[in-house]
Order: C-alpha cells, then structure tokens, then sequence
C-alpha cells in the first residue's frame, strides 16, 4: 500500500515496535500535541498519560470506539454533553446513557 503522508513509520520486523515517544526524564510538557489547522491543540497524551480530546467544534461524534464493522461501543456528543455506551451516538437501545445537567 502507498502511504500518502508527512512521515511514516514501520515496524522493522512483525515482532518489533513502530515507534516510541518518551518524555523527558524531568519533563512536563506533554509527550504528543495534535494541532488543528489554527494551531489550537486538539488532543494531546501528558506527561503522565492522561488523554485529552478537545474538539475545535462542538461535534456529535467528538470521541467513538466502535467494533470492526463500525458499530459505536463508546461514543461522545460534545454539543449535548452526551456520553453513550453501547448504542449508535443517539443512545438507541442503549443499556447505559450519561447526559450532563
């Protein structure tokens, strides 16, 4: 497959690593910023692993984890304040649903 990309990084062999990023032995700045096209940070992993997804917009789809055929099992609605497991991102049928007051 072409990749069609800035950069791209393989593993060397099946067993071996792709890459690594590693903070600072001292460090506090996070360990990976992604940017939008304005440079406001969208997401980002901390020094300490925390994940942050930031959304420049309000999106219904602002985080998913779905199953290989694309079906949401986590999903979040930024413009609701709406956290759904379980469901498509409208919370349908859904066995858990989180909205925020």
């Amino acid at each position: 497959m072409t990749q069609q990309a800035n950069f791209n990084i393989q593993a060397a062999t099946d067993g071996s690593v792709a890459g690594v990023l590693q903070a600072a032995g001292g460090g506090t700045a996070n360990v990976l910023e992604i940017l939008d096209n304005t440079g406001t940070t969208v997401g980002s992993f901390s020094n300490t692993g925390n994940l942050l997804v930031k959304p420049s917009t309000g999106s219904t789809a602002a985080f998913q984890v779905q199953t290989t055929s694309g079906v949401n099992v986590l999903s979040s609605d930024s413009n609701a304040k709406l956290v759904v497991i379980g469901a498509g991102s409208s919370g349908e049928n859904s066995p858990f649903l989180a909205r925020s007051r």
